[in-house]
């Protein structure tokens, strides 16, 4: 990033490029890099001193999640595997579990991106049907609002999808 920023990218602070600086290069769910790791590397001295501290490492988890948050937001394709295992889905073929190392990367596949959304899509269609229930409202409303707030100025329609430096 050491382009000059623009769109969404000025709002990046200097944590987040650094986050940013450690995680670009892990490009593909093999080169993912742990939470932990991510923490040692931008707090190296503290890391060693502090790590054994659960509120020294939730405070820091904290910030760099939100650094991440920031930098998808950006339009950086950060994605995340929890599980140790991804799921291959070959045209055609059964999908099948991979063991992936955990941890944060840039995703370089449709597959991987795939993995990376379906979590945030599953999560958006649970919480329409909750709005939907507690409004008494079908949720096919709910969702025509939500497109309605989607498209208000504020909200930006970025490109996505792009790997970019």
């Amino acid at each position: 990033m050491s382009e000059a920023l623009t769109g969404r990218e000025a709002l990046l602070n200097g944590f987040d490029v650094q986050v940013w600086s450690i995680l670009r290069h892990r490009r593909g769910s093999d080169q993912a890099l742990s939470l932990a790791m991510i923490i040692s590397r931008v707090w190296p001295e503290e890391y060693t001193v502090y790590q054994g501290s659960v509120r020294w490492m939730r405070n820091r988890e904290r910030a760099v999640k939100g650094a991440i948050e920031k930098l998808r937001d950006a339009g950086k394709l950060i994605a995340a595997n929890r599980s140790g295992f991804m799921r291959s889905q070959k045209p055609g073929a059964k999908s099948q579990k991979i063991a992936k190392p955990t941890g944060y990367f840039i995703a370089t596949s449709a597959d991987e991106i795939e993995q990376c959304i379906r979590p945030y899509r599953s999560q958006a269609i649970k919480m329409f049907r909750t709005a939907s229930h507690m409004l008494g409202r079908d949720a096919h409303d709910v969702v025509g609002q939500m497109q309605l707030a989607l498209e208000a100025p504020e909200h930006g329609s970025g490109a996505r999808g792009q790997v970019s430096e």
